[in-house]
């Protein structure tokens, strides 16, 4: 209920949407996607996990809102790039370890 004076302060603060939750979500997965070569490959640990809850956010915005939709599309979509491109890179780096061990393993 708002202030019947106009003053914002007397505001009950609300909770984030879930579209700007995804939206938020989606967007920091994919800042974290693009700067993991750049910080040896730690940020993809915390991009995939972001990525994922980015679109799970997404995909319960249940609104009429075109805007609203639009941010939680957004949000999914960043996310799931985010996602695809860090689980990628982990894999890859997970499967080179392994045949790097493997290799000196059975090498001595």
């Amino acid at each position: 209920m708002a202030d019947p004076y106009g003053y914002a302060e007397a505001e009950v603060a609300r909770p984030a949407s879930a579209a700007s939750q995804a939206m938020y979500a989606g967007i920091f997965a994919l800042v974290m996607a693009a700067v993991g070569p750049c910080l040896c490959y730690m940020p993809y640990l915390f991009a995939l996990p972001l990525g994922g809850y980015a679109v799970f956010a997404g995909s319960q915005v249940q609104t009429a809102d075109g805007a609203e939709r639009a941010m939680g599309v957004g949000g999914m979509v960043a996310g799931g790039v985010a996602a695809l491109l860090s689980g990628l890179f982990l894999f890859a780096i997970a499967a080179y370890m392994v045949v790097v061990f493997g290799v000196v393993a059975l090498g001595n």
